[in-house]
C-alpha cells in the first residue's frame, strides 16, 4: 500500500508541479523577451510606460509621451524616419483613417467648413497630409497594435498627432 500511495505521489508531481512550473518559466521568458522589444525602441517605450494598458483605443497619455519626442513642427521626414526606425511601416494618405468620428474630429471639421465659409486662401488652409504608421507587437497572451496618425500641413511639418492602440487577446 505504501508503495502505492509512493507511486500515486510521484505521477502527481509529474503530471501537475511539474508541467505547471515549465508554464510559468515559458511565461517569465516571454514577458522578459517582449520588456527587451519595447527597451530597444525609445518612443515606443515611452508611450508603452504612460499608456499603462488602459482599455482604450484613443490613447491621449501616448500622445503625449510622443509628442515629448516628436513635438509639433517637427518635419515630416524626421518624424517617419523616427518611427520607422522603431519598426512602424508608414503610409501616406490624404485622408483620415476609416474609425468613428470623435469630438475632435467634428470640431476639425467644423473649423475647416467656418475658413472655407469666412473665404479663407487654400494656402492658408491645412492642405497637409496624414501619414498612418502602425506597428503590431506580440505579447504573452495575444498582441498589441500600435496606430499613429500624423498629420502635417502644407509645408510638410506636423501638426497633430493621434495614437490609438489596439489590444488583442487570445
Amino acid at each position: 500500500m505504501r508503495t502505492f500511495i509512493k507511486v500515486a505521489l510521484i505521477v502527481v508531481l509529474v503530471l501537475g508541479v511539474i508541467p505547471g512550473g515549465l508554464l510559468a518559466l515559458y511565461f517569465a521568458g516571454a514577458q522578459e523577451r517582449m520588456d527587451q522589444f519595447y527597451r530597444a525602441r525609445d518612443i515606443l517605450q515611452a508611450m508603452r510606460s504612460t499608456h499603462n494598458d488602459v482599455p482604450s483605443i484613443r490613447s491621449e497619455s501616448a500622445r503625449d509621451a510622443l509628442l515629448r519626442l516628436l513635438p509639433l513642427g517637427t518635419e515630416a521626414a524626421t518624424a517617419v524616419t523616427a518611427l520607422s526606425k522603431e519598426g512602424f511601416v508608414c503610409a501616406r494618405t490624404r485622408s483620415p483613417a476609416v474609425r468613428p468620428e470623435s469630438t475632435e474630429d467634428k470640431l476639425e471639421k467644423r473649423a475647416e467648413e467656418i475658413r472655407r465659409n469666412l473665404g479663407v486662401p487654400r494656402d492658408l488652409q491645412q492642405s497637409g497630409t496624414r501619414v498612418v504608421c502602425q506597428l503590431g507587437v506580440a505579447e504573452v497572451l495575444g498582441s498589441t497594435s500600435w496606430i499613429v496618425h500624423l498629420d502635417f500641413d502644407g509645408a510638410e511639418h506636423l501638426t497633430n498627432v493621434k495614437v490609438d492602440v489596439l489590444n488583442i487577446f487570445l
